[in-house]
């Protein structure tokens, strides 16, 4: 049996080196806006400038302009939600932008990149912090392996 472990552990690390962290292909991004919206009512509004401050510093330690308004815009949608006595924050880190669809000749919005991510809320400006870094995390490593060619 333990024979039958070590080649699913083998299998296991095969598949995951082939495939990217999503399912959505982030190459080529150069320039990106950055935005947050908070619909979860549990921070404030001071928090949005430290959030998206975060997010810049990101960009441009991958290589990416985000002082301006572009195309493509890295975007941070926050909500909260209650369960029983709990209360979750959810976060949305995606990329939007207007892509070309091979049935229209008019670009349409569109997401081209989505990770999502809830935490248990007991210090909602550090556990939103702690989130998003770790949503960024996410993103850096698709966008370095993405773009590693």
């Amino acid at each position: 049996m333990s024979a039958w472990f070590r080649y699913m552990g083998i299998f296991y690390i095969c598949i995951n080196t082939l495939f990217a962290v999503t399912p959505f292909s982030i190459n080529g991004l150069k320039k990106m806006s950055v935005h947050v919206a908070d619909y979860s009512g549990l921070l404030d509004k001071s928090m949005k400038g430290k959030l998206e401050a975060k997010m810049h510093k990101r960009l441009k330690k991958l290589g990416i302009m985000s002082d301006g308004f572009y195309n493509e815009t890295l975007i941070l949608l926050m909500k909260s939600q209650k369960v029983g006595k709990i209360t979750l924050l959810n976060l949305d880190l995606m990329v939007s932008g207007d892509v070309k669809r091979m049935r229209q000749e008019q670009p349409t919005f569109g997401i081209t990149y989505l990770l999502q991510d809830s935490v248990e809320v007991e210090d909602a400006p550090a556990d939103a912090m702690d989130a998003l870094e770790y949503l960024l995390e996410e993103f850096s490593d698709q966008y370095r392996q993405d773009n590693e060619e």
